[in-house]
């Protein structure tokens, strides 16, 4: 089997090989893209859809500050680091979690009066 010689040459990134390459790729991507939705919008996802979510955002809260924590108590010979990188990354946790899937209903029951 015989390499054509043109299809080594790496073209210019402004030269139209690269374009209609581009091209391709994009519809490529678009094609195999799952649509999203806008992040303002209400999560409908399912149950443990959710739950799933829920579970990865506490253990990627507690895995990277307390990874950090853990680094820095251990650079500096401070034992009492990590646990306080543990609890740092579980409140961030909840606080994303509250964010992503919190009501969109006001809590106090207020209702908007209209003028």
């Amino acid at each position: 089997m015989r390499i054509q010689p043109s299809a080594c040459v790496a073209h210019p990134v402004g030269t139209a090989a690269a374009g209609v390459r581009t091209a391709n790729v994009n519809s490529v991507m678009n094609r195999n893209a799952s649509p999203r939705r806008p992040a303002n919008q209400g999560h409908t996802g399912s149950g443990s859809d959710d739950a799933m979510g829920v579970l990865s955002y506490v253990l990627a809260g507690l895995l990277l500050y307390g990874g950090l924590g853990w680094l820095i108590g251990h650079w500096l010979h401070q034992n009492w680091i990590f646990p306080i990188g543990m609890i740092l990354g579980l409140a961030a946790s909840v606080y994303v979690i509250v964010k992503r899937y919190g009501s969109e209903i006001p809590v106090s029951g207020e209702k908007k009066e209209k003028k």
